[in-house]
This record gives structure tokens, sequence and C-alpha cells, in this order.
């Protein structure tokens, strides 16, 4: 087929300035503890059982494990197991979701939960409607490996003790995870607190090992999306495979200059997830689809010798579902973290024939650099009922270029956009 029929075009690119939405109605926020399985969330991944607890809102619905060994990557209870949006249709009603996603494990200094009894996996009463399930135990390691990689090892006084909420609000497309860690003697003696210093945010490749061992305190999540979940970093986009050639090539230790991003998240059949700080970005010292570990919040190395037991330290983020593509997880984390941002709409089409075509993807970069920052999927929202090769979604103001690609189709030209206060068409 020649270049002339096999390229897509891209059409219709409207720009304007994102100023909110109406309610959705019938916003609500729960949380249950799971007695049938029929009320879970399901999916090929899906790994709820009863006794443990469902948060569902009129948007999403994520599974936390309970006190029991978990059947994922991680080892104890406490982790949040499936996550899916809300699905209409009687298709998925019964436990018939969409979940593709395995497993995520707060973690401080690469510390996990050492959940194993019941009352350390609750329910929380609240006054503003939203549901809160909390996660409260001492760190323990999520992997011997790591041990060295620890400051505050289980030999050595002090430990950490950690309080973790999943917050899901009525009307938010995400689930907040509000993580404070205690430093604890080891023996005991010191509550953890539900309240700590809010971390700074992060905007620099700081070494993770340095804080670690200096006796400071990182703070993340280890983040198992599973080998059916097409991994994303922004500005790295989906080939990671790459970029980890590339700095080992380079010998670079990823634990001491790790990958940077805004944005961590995957594709996968009709689902995509991503996760965030509130604050900055996310370093992942360690990137792989069955182990990555993103951490947004650390101690300043200067302040590493003042951590002492009794003190304590907050860090905030958001996870999110999508509908299959990272613009639409990505809407979800820029509303989320209250950036100004336009709408951006669009056709991609065959240049020859004007039909519109499905499943293709818009790559979103930032002017200057090599992979995508974000990306959409042309026919992938839950809504969109026609094949026309729309797409769509909101960016930051400012410069940015998108390129049209589909596999088996020569690849487009960057085409740049201007994403500002005036309406383009």
């Amino acid at each position: 087929m020649s270049w002339r029929y096999a390229k897509l075009t891209m059409t219709s690119i409207l720009l304007s300035v994102l100023l909110g939405c109406a309610p959705e109605a019938q916003q609500y926020a729960s949380a249950y503890q799971l007695e049938d399985l029929g009320d879970g969330i399901g999916g090929p991944k899906a790994l709820a059982r009863a006794g443990d607890f469902i948060l569902e809102n009129d948007q999403m619905r994520f599974a936390i494990l309970g006190a029991r060994n978990s059947y994922g990557p991680g080892i104890y209870g406490g982790s949040m197991i499936d996550a899916d949006l809300v699905r209409p249709g009687l298709e998925y009603r019964n436990g018939q979701g969409n979940d593709h996603f395995v497993e995520l494990n707060p973690t401080v200094n690469l510390d996990i939960p050492f959940v194993t009894e019941v009352d350390q996996v609750q329910i929380v009463d609240t006054d503003d409607g939203s549901a809160v399930v909390r996660v409260t135990a001492n760190g323990t390691p999520y992997l011997g490996v790591l041990v060295p990689l620890r400051g505050l090892t289980p030999g050595s006084e002090p430990a950490v003790a950690m309080v973790t909420d999943y917050i899901l609000r009525p009307g938010e497309p995400w689930l907040t995870l509000r993580t404070t860690v205690t430093v604890v003697p080891k023996n005991g003696g010191v509550d953890p607190l539900l309240d700590g210093e809010e971390l700074p945010g992060l905007d620099a490749p700081i070494s993770v090992v340095e804080v670690a061992l200096g006796g400071g305190i990182a703070m993340g999540d280890f983040y198992q999306q599973g080998g059916a979940v097409d991994a994303f970093l922004s500005n790295m986009g989906f080939d990671e495979a790459k970029a980890i050639y590339e700095a080992q090539k380079e010998g670079v230790n990823l634990f001491w200059s790790p990958f940077t991003a805004d944005l961590l998240g995957g594709t996968a059949d009709g689902v995509s997830y991503g996760i965030a700080s509130l604050n900055g970005k996310l370093l992942t010292p360690l990137f792989a689809s069955s182990q990555t570990v993103a951490i947004g919040a650390m101690t300043e190395e200067a302040d590493n010798e003042n951590v002492s037991v009794g003190q304590a330290f907050t860090y905030e983020r958001v996870f999110t579902v999508g509908d299959g593509d990272i613009g639409s997880v990505m809407d979800n984390v820029l509303l989320a973290k209250g950036v100004e941002t336009g709408s951006v709409s669009g056709f991609v089409v065959e240049a020859q024939s004007g039909e519109g075509i499905s499943d293709a993807q818009v790559l979103v970069f930032q002017p200057g650099e090599d992979a995508p920052w974000s990306q959409w999927t042309t026919d992938v929202s839950l809504d969109d009922t026609n094949s026309d090769g729309s797409f769509g979604g909101t960016l930051p103001l400012g410069e940015w270029e998108l390129l049209v690609y589909q596999q088996g189709r020569p690849e487009g030209e960057r085409f740049p956009i201007t994403v500002g206060s005036d309406p383009i068409e």
C-alpha cells in the first residue's frame, strides 16, 4: 500500500480552556467488607475474596486486601489488589468487571506494612461522605535482597510504623492514598501517628539509596501492574525496555539516579491505570512490570541525621483508572492536582478515504522530548459508540506536539499545538 493510502491524518483539532465540569448525578462513596464474590470487582486479574474490603463511588471501584496472605506479588495484607471503572450494563454485574491490575503496596524505605491481624485493616467513619479504609502496621522488608538498601533495618533502632488511608470521595475519579510513617522503637512503646510533617514534592532524580542508607525517609509504593498492562512513564513512553537498556549501557544505577516522571501508568484491554504524587514527580529506582518502585516523597539529605523516634512524615498521592489509554488517566491526575488545563479533541482519519480510524494512538510530546508525555487512543472511551477515529482529553496550558501512530502504518510527523485561553479550531 502506498504512503498516500496508508498514512493517517489528524483533523478537527479543537483547543479551549477547561473551565470545569458539572457534577455527576447521584454522587456517592462507600466502603464495605466483601462477603459475596458477586459484589466484588471481577476481571482477568481480580484477587479479592470474602473478608477483603471494597471502596466504590459513582466513578470507580477498588479492592483492599484484608488481613490475609496476598495471592499477588505482595506478601501480607493491606495492599490494593483490584481496580476498575464503574461499568454500566448487565454484563458487568455480579462481579464481572475488567480488573487487570495486580497489586500496590505502600512502602517506606522499601518496607511494606506487616499486616497479619484482622484489626489492622478497618473501615473508618467519616463526616464528609468519603469512604476510607485504614491500614495500620509496622514495616517489614518487602524483599530480603533489598534489606541492605534500608536505613532502618530490623535489627537496629529505630523502626517504622505505617498508617495508610485509602480515601475515595463522592464524584472524584481517583483514589487518594495518604501514608503517615512514624519512627518508633523496634520493641514498641510509641503509637503510630495519623498525621505527620508533609514532605515536599520531588522535582529531581535524588538518590533513594543515599537517603535510606543515611537514616532518612523515602516514601512511595511498590507498584505492580502486571504483564497484561503495557507500562508507561511520562517522557519515557511505553518503551521502558529501551530506557532501561540505555541506562545500563551508560552505567547508570537507577537506585542512585532514578527515572523521574509526572505519571507512572499503563494500558490494558479496555482499562488503564496511573499513579502520581500530588506535590511533585515520581522517582522510579526499580522499573519492571513485575516489580516497580515509585517514590514520591523523601526527607532532605541534610536532615537525615535529625530523623528520630517519635517523628512522623506524611505523603499523599493519587491512583486512578482510565478508559484504556494514558490520556484518560492523565485527565484525572491533572484534575486532582488542580492544574490549569485546556481541552484537546479531534479525529484520526485515513488520508485518502477520510474514514475514521479506531485504535490509533495520538502521542503527546513536550517540545524537545524524544518520548511521549501522554497518549490518547481513538474511539477508546466507554461513552464513544461511534467508530469515527475521535480522541480527546486535557493538557496543561502551553506548547505541545502530537504524533499519530498505528502499528503497520507509516509514522506521521509531529503536529505542534498551543493549548491556551483562546479557542482554536
